[in-house]
C-alpha cells in the first residue's frame, strides 16, 4: 500500500523558526526601549535637544515596530503549527480509509 502520510515536519520547523524570531524581535524592543538618548553626543548647538528628541521618537517607533513583529512572527507560528496538526489527523484518517479500502478489496476478492 502506498504510503498515505501527510509530512508535517516543514510545518514544524518553520512554526519553530517563526517563533524564534518572534523571540528576537522581542529581545530587540527591549534594547531599544532600554537605551537612552541624550543631547549631549549633538554638541553645544541650539538643535542638540531637537535633534536627540527626533532620535528618541524614532527609536520608540522602532521598538513598537518590534512588538508587531514578534505577535506576527508568533500568529505565524501558531498557523503553522495549526496546518501541522491538521495534517496529523489528515494522515491519520486517509490512513485509517486506505487499510478499511484494502481490507474490503481483499474480503471481497476472496468471496
Amino acid at each position: 500500500m502506498p504510503d498515505m502520510r501527510y509530512d508535517t515536519e516543514g510545518l514544524r520547523d518553520g512554526a519553530r523558526r517563526h517563533r524564534d524570531s518572534s523571540e528576537e524581535a522581542d529581545q530587540a524592543g527591549v534594547a531599544l526601549r532600554g537605551a537612552s538618548v541624550a543631547a549631549s553626543p549633538f554638541g553645544r548647538v541650539s538643535a542638540a535637544q531637537s535633534l536627540a528628541a527626533a532620535l528618541s521618537g524614532t527609536q520608540q517607533r522602532q521598538a513598537s515596530g518590534t512588538d508587531q513583529a514578534a505577535a506576527g512572527r508568533d500568529t505565524m507560528g501558531q498557523q503553522s503549527d495549526t496546518a501541522g496538526d491538521l495534517g496529523d489527523q489528515n494522515t491519520a484518517e486517509t490512513t485509517t480509509a486506505a487499510d478499511a479500502a484494502t481490507v474490503r478489496g481483499i474480503a471481497d476478492g476472496m468471496a
